[in-house]
């Protein structure tokens, strides 16, 4: 069994996306931002 917790899917582009924001980004806002964008790729995702 993969590591992590089992309630929380990961799907590729977002984890792709993360690791790179997380490269470029340091403020609290831009975490802010990395945060919605993320909730929003994961809402075209699951409406897909």
């Amino acid at each position: 069994m993969a590591s992590g917790d089992p309630h929380r899917v990961w799907f590729e582009e977002m984890a792709e996306n993360v690791a790179f924001e997380m490269a470029s980004r340091d403020a609290f806002e831009a975490t802010i931002r990395l945060r919605d964008d993320l909730d929003e790729m994961l809402q075209r995702i699951r409406w897909a």
